[in-house]
């Protein structure tokens, strides 16, 4: 009994960490846009901003995607 709840919060926590490393991505990502358009003469390798911007917004949808994915097909949610 003990071993199978010990599965059982291993899975959660895994589950739950996952989510975690997805929405510390999401932040990452966000605060980059942020960046972008809050200082983007800053940020001048960056020459195709558009593009810049568009790729960061890729990122956060995939994490955001995944997220999604693990709430409904393992978390029940």
């Amino acid at each position: 009994m003990r071993r199978i709840k010990t599965m059982i919060n291993l899975r959660e926590n895994i589950l739950k960490n996952q989510i975690a490393y997805y929405n510390g991505l999401i932040a990452k990502h966000s605060q980059n846009v942020e960046i972008y358009l809050n200082q983007p003469v800053g940020i001048g390798e960056h020459s195709d901003v558009m593009g810049t911007i568009d790729g960061e917004i890729n990122a956060i949808a995939q994490a955001h995607e995944k997220i999604e994915i693990i709430e409904h097909y393992f978390l029940n949610r």
